[in-house]
């Protein structure tokens, strides 16, 4: 692994441990053996730092995602996929991490202004998932940007709470229902 790669990990330990605000320069540098003014090298910031190390997640989480999805050829499969690895990687990195809420919530409005590229990408794949399932018949024709867009409103409004979820069976549980929820609505059905 690189100095780059070393300085980004304890970084996201920084950054998990005491947020955004607490974390310091000096604590990464100490953590890989550096002295604080050898990390401008890397990175000219704080706020770069955290850039990077907020972007290399997202691009892991991404790459997660599109290899989840194309494991399926189903696209409810596909849809199911797609939600259970999001939040299976976000309930593994409370869990690793062991991120408060307060410093996920500071993060999370940090990392989302920074992270626009990987929202694209994360709304072009959900909406690849549902114009699969119209072509296939399986979902009702939709405005596909908008329904994309909804589902990751939802994710956001959901990803401090399911992360707390403990164990794969609660999560594809709650997964599950919220899809249900999602593709079939709320009315009875005989």
């Amino acid at each position: 692994m690189d100095q780059r790669e070393n300085i980004l990990d304890a970084a996201l330990k920084q950054f998990a441990a005491h947020g955004y605000r607490r974390a310091t320069l000096e604590r990464v540098a100490a953590e890989v053996g550096l002295g604080t003014t050898a990390l401008y090298y890397y990175f000219k910031n704080k706020m770069d730092l955290f850039k990077a190390v907020s972007e290399r997640e997202g691009a892991d989480i991404l790459t997660a995602l599109e290899a989840a999805v194309e494991r399926e050829t189903d696209p409810g499969r596909r849809l199911r996929a797609f939600c259970l690895i999001r939040f299976k990687l976000l309930a593994e990195k409370y869990e690793v991490l062991q991120i408060s809420e307060r410093v996920h919530r500071e993060l999370l409005e940090l990392s989302q202004k920074i992270q626009v590229s990987v929202h694209q990408s994360e709304g072009a794949l959900l909406e690849k998932i549902i114009h699969q399932g119209i072509q296939t018949g399986l979902f009702k024709k939709v405005d596909v940007p908008l329904l994309a867009a909804f589902i990751q409103q939802t994710f956001r409004y959901l990803d401090a709470p399911w992360g707390y979820f403990s164990g794969r069976k609660e999560l594809e549980k709650r997964v599950d229902f919220a899809l249900d929820i999602l593709l079939h609505g709320l009315e009875a059905r005989a």
